[in-house]
C-alpha cells in the first residue's frame, strides 16, 4: 500500500491558540511558527498541522454543503 506524504494540514478556526494546544497534547507536538493568525505545530515525526484564523468560522455543517471547507 502506498503512503502519501503530506506537507501540512491546516485547520480553519476562529482560535487558532486553542485549537493548537489541543493537538500540541494529543500529538506531542511543538509550535514551529507562530504569527497573529497562523500557528503551526510539528509532531516528533514530521507531521505538520497549522491553525489559521478565520473570523467568519463556522462550525461544519455536515452533510450539508454549507461551510463544508474546513481543511486544506
Amino acid at each position: 500500500m502506498a503512503l502519501v506524504n503530506a506537507g501540512v494540514v491546516v485547520l480553519d478556526c476562529a482560535e487558532p491558540e486553542r485549537l493548537a494546544e489541543f493537538y500540541k497534547g494529543l500529538l506531542g507536538a511543538e509550535e514551529s511558527d507562530v504569527s497573529a493568525n497562523r500557528i503551526e505545530i510539528e509532531g516528533p515525526r514530521g507531521f505538520r498541522m497549522a491553525f489559521r484564523r478565520d473570523v467568519n468560522a463556522t462550525p461544519p455543517s455536515w452533510p450539508r454543503p454549507e461551510n463544508s471547507l474546513q481543511v486544506h
